[in-house]
């Protein structure tokens, strides 16, 4: 299969989880989005993930407000970025770029998001789950 050889790490290598993140552009090589889950509930993050990855987007996750940070500074990709790591990261609502979507439980924060013009998604919202993760999808490829 053309491309799996180059995932594969070597003897001495770090895996995939711990590749150089400077490696992700907006899409893969085959055309489809990349977007990052920045997410502090594990199973939260590993279902959006894999729902995501079924409606052909490459997904990677964390729970690492830092790793977000360098998502935002060095990527050109989408980004999920759930409220309580948005608020670790101590930068303004004004200072998001048009890639990312903001998603949180708390009303206040994503009101005042979309004042800023930045795209937003209640986590109450989540009864309807196929749906959510179509907007999210995309979203993401329209931010590719």
């Amino acid at each position: 299969m053309p491309g799996v050889e180059e995932n594969i790490p070597r003897s001495g290598e770090r895996g995939e989880a711990e590749c150089n993140m400077s490696r992700i552009p907006a899409r893969t090589e085959y055309g489809r989005p990349n977007i990052l889950i920045a997410e502090d509930n594990p199973a939260l993050a590993w279902l959006l993930t894999a729902r995501l990855t079924r409606l052909q987007l490459t997904a990677h996750a964390t729970d690492n407000p830092q790793e977000a940070r360098r998502w935002l500074e060095e990527k050109d990709a989408a980004l999920l970025l759930d409220g309580s790591i948005f608020k670790q990261m101590e930068i303004p609502l004004s200072g998001l770029p048009k890639r990312v979507i903001l998603w949180s439980g708390d009303a206040e924060l994503i009101e005042e998001g979309r004042r800023a013009g930045v795209r937003t998604i209640l986590k109450t919202d989540l009864e309807s789950l196929d749906r959510l993760l179509r907007e999210i999808a995309s979203a993401a490829r329209e931010m590719a």
